[in-house]
């Protein structure tokens, strides 16, 4: 059973996870639900739970199939992806390729490929003593009757106000910066493919050649033999009237 703070934690981020997600939809393409489009990928993100004391989200993006040859190469896709999330200044507890079966109006079903971040938090990396301490001291010198710099209601003290508040900001600033963070992947992973599809393309050119060259060459033969073929009966025709 989740204790007061899971729970008013779990509150706190959602609520900062929600304000970056109205944030996204707004610089980006809207979507239904938790979802926003730019470049033609989907993301989505997701709401909070708690495990083992640690606050855990999940952010992920639509793998763009349509642009992918079959399976291998969205697995291909995928291990990219997962390879640049790696180097990510926050980094992903784990990440997984997803696959979601959806209905439509038509009862066809569809088939799409998620790249899926998990993130996991330790309840007390949301919040930092220090600065509650601080902003504690801060609002001990405000006057009477301004109005408190926390915006957290639910605590039964100042301290814990704070903490809620701070737990809403950090959320915020590590979901925004995760987003941002695996846009970046996509586009160099899409560009990536991009270069090796050229690459291919090029590297084919010299069998496309050879083959045209021993097609015209199968061609020139074959005229040339019918060539001959007419030339020598024409000429022997020509003997035969001649004798």
């Amino acid at each position: 059973m989740a204790t007061l703070k899971e729970i008013l934690f779990c509150e706190y981020v959602d609520k900062g996870l929600n304000v970056i997600v109205e944030e996204m939809k707004k610089k980006y393409d809207q979507k239904k639900g938790r979802r926003f489009n730019y470049d033609n990928i989907t993301y989505e993100v997701s709401r909070s739970r708690v495990v083992d004391e640690n606050i855990q989200f999940e952010i992920s993006s639509k793998i763009p199939q349509d642009e992918l040859k079959d399976h291998k190469d969205m697995k291909g896709y995928f291990t990219e992806i997962k390879k640049l999330a790696s180097r990510f200044k926050k980094k992903p507890a784990s990440i997984e390729m997803e696959n979601i079966v959806l209905g439509t109006k038509k009862n066809a079903e569809k088939e799409r490929d998620y790249v899926k971040l998990l993130y996991s938090y330790p309840l007390n990396d949301l919040y930092s003593d220090k600065e509650i301490s601080e902003r504690i001291k801060e609002m001990g010198q405000q006057t009477k009757g301004e109005k408190p710099t926390s915006e957290g209601r639910n605590a039964l003290t100042p301290q814990g106000n704070l903490a809620l508040h701070l737990v809403q900001k950090s959320t915020q600033g590590f979901a925004c910066q995760s987003i941002e963070d695996l846009i970046g992947a996509n586009k160099q992973a899409r560009t990536k493919k991009k270069w090796l599809n050229i690459n291919e393309s090029i590297s084919l050119l010299p069998r496309t050649i050879i083959a045209v060259i021993g097609t015209c060459h199968h061609y020139f033969r074959s005229f040339t033999f019918f060539w001959q073929v007419e030339n020598g009966a024409s000429s022997l025709s020509s003997h035969t009237r001649n004798s």
